[in-house]
């Protein structure tokens, strides 16, 4: 996989999850749909993991894993411009197939 051919050179790949997020895009079809993004996750709170997880000091232990946006904003305090950190996802996803 890739993450195992770019280890020798020093390069990790990871893939980043943000659950669900409140594009421009989504949020018009929300509208018209009068669906409710207020625990939606905003392109920018996104946006401000990816340097957070690139600098992380662990970065190569967690080359090859899946990355929740949820889980690195709680561990490195990443707010978006609300000030809020990312809103859980997985446990919401859980619950719907669930039922």
């Amino acid at each position: 996989d890739m993450a195992q051919e770019l280890e020798p050179k020093g390069v990790a790949a990871v893939v980043l999850y943000p659950g669900s997020v409140a594009t421009e895009f989504i949020a018009a079809h929300a509208e018209q749909n009068g669906t409710d993004l207020s625990d939606s996750q905003t392109p920018l709170g996104v946006g401000r993991t990816v340097p957070a997880l690139a600098l992380a000091s662990d970065i190569m232990a967690r080359s090859g894993s899946i990355q929740w946006v949820e889980d690195l904003s709680q561990e490195f305090d990443i707010r978006d411009e609300r000030g809020q950190l990312a809103p859980p996802y997985r446990a919401r996803h859980t619950e719907r197939e669930a039922s």
